[in-house]
């Protein structure tokens, strides 16, 4: 499930976005498109450990695409405890999903929350 992380090329994106609009850069549809395939691709290749550890070498690229500059990126990462919370939420949320669907049987629905909790 490490592998898994849904919410990380989102971020990414988020966070080369933010650097490029807050430095007056608007980048092209192209642009953006390539952030996202590499987002996805830095993604998959990255460690799957607290994001303060691969931060720089995870959004970077995805800035570099983009245009946006690189260098707040170390200030960013102050405050990087707190989206890393909310990926957190979001990859649990949907690790839960993926396997309530693989781990429920053919020929029965999964059960809703209300009656999985009765």
């Amino acid at each position: 499930m490490s592998l898994f992380r849904i919410t990380s090329p989102a971020a990414n994106l988020g966070v080369a976005l933010y650097l490029a609009h807050m430095n007056g850069i608007e980048p092209t549809v192209f642009q953006v498109g390539a952030g996202v395939i590499v987002a996805a691709v830095v993604s998959l290749a990255s460690v799957g450990l607290p994001s303060q550890v691969s931060f720089f070498s995870v959004v970077a690229p995805v800035c570099i695409v983009v245009g946006a500059p690189v260098e707040p990126l170390a200030l960013l990462l102050a405050v990087e405890t707190i989206p890393d919370i909310f990926r957190t939420v979001g990859n649990v949320t949907a690790d839960v999903a993926a396997t309530a669907l693989v781990g429920a049987p053919a020929n029965e629905e999964a059960p809703t929350p209300s009656e999985a909790g009765s």
